[in-house]
């Protein structure tokens, strides 16, 4: 048996209780990549604090890149982020 408390029972707050901006659900594919659009995934919410992007590339905490994503006008939308 594990002496670990879990977050409820510890007091903290789970990662939906610490947004301070509502996330938006919904799939899209994107390009992402550093220079260039070279890898593709998924982005599976957004938020004014962040974009959840599900992929198989995994960059070092702290590496800036740039993501791609497709409106359904065609438009191009390229956020920055790390």
């Amino acid at each position: 048996m594990s002496d670990k408390k879990s977050d409820k029972e510890s007091g903290a707050l789970s990662p939906d209780e610490r947004r301070t901006s509502p996330r938006l659900h919904f799939e899209l594919g994107a390009r992402f990549g550093t220079g260039k659009f070279s890898q593709e995934g998924t982005v599976h919410n957004i938020s004014g604090g962040g974009v959840g992007l599900f992929t198989s590339i995994v960059y070092p905490p702290g590496k800036v890149f740039d993501i791609q994503l497709s409106t359904l006008s065609d438009d191009k939308l390229i956020l920055t982020g790390e």
